[in-house]
């Protein structure tokens, strides 16, 4: 009985820190690689994260969930809007699987483009710093305070093109607010 007072915490010491460590290293959902590229230069140069650091992989799945929510949220909308132009009724039979045709054709478009464009070599993004020191150089997000950090994350999802205010802006924030700041 004494061991299992000794042991718990070391196991814990050890276990739980490697478990956390294969939790981040998930494998990321593919991007086009002018995408992948934004992702890596927001992360980066907006941000202000090393390549490689947690809160770098941490900002790097946000935003990269985030522009999937925008894709899926591109094809959605094309699907209806390209039903009702067709003279459907929304609320009929006929409406949902137009759309439902729709959304599994514009999903098959997108993996095709997605591969087409791997093949692609890219040019790497550049992006102005969200703040700069007296000297210049970029400050990074735990450099500024609190409500400037607020900023830099609203700056770094309209990097993505989503639009202040709209629910994928929100998530956005949401989503890069929590994995930065909740420690591993």
């Amino acid at each position: 009985m004494r061991n299992s007072f000794i042991l718990a915490p070391l196991i814990s010491l050890f276990f739980v820190p490697a478990m956390s460590a294969c939790a981040v290293a998930r494998p990321a959902p593919s991007l086009p690689p002018d995408q992948a590229s934004l992702v890596d230069a927001t992360c980066s140069q907006v941000m202000g994260f090393g390549r490689g650091d947690w809160t770098y992989v941490q900002c790097s799945e946000a935003l990269t969930d985030s522009l999937l929510r925008k894709l899926a949220s591109n094809v959605k909308l094309r699907s209806h809007e390209d039903c009702e132009n067709s003279g459907l009724e929304e609320g009929t039979r006929e409406y949902a699987t137009c759309v439902l045709d729709k959304r599994k054709a514009y999903s098959a478009e997108e993996v095709e483009k997605i591969s087409a464009a791997q093949q692609n070599s890219v040019a790497p993004v550049t992006l102005k710093p969200y703040a700069v020191n007296a000297r210049g150089k970029p400050k990074g997000y735990f450099d500024v305070p609190s409500r400037e950090q607020t900023d830099i994350e609203n700056y770094a999802c309209a990097q993505l093109g989503l639009n202040p205010g709209s629910s994928l802006f929100m998530q956005c924030t949401t989503q890069l607010d929590l994995g930065i700041t909740v420690s591993p």
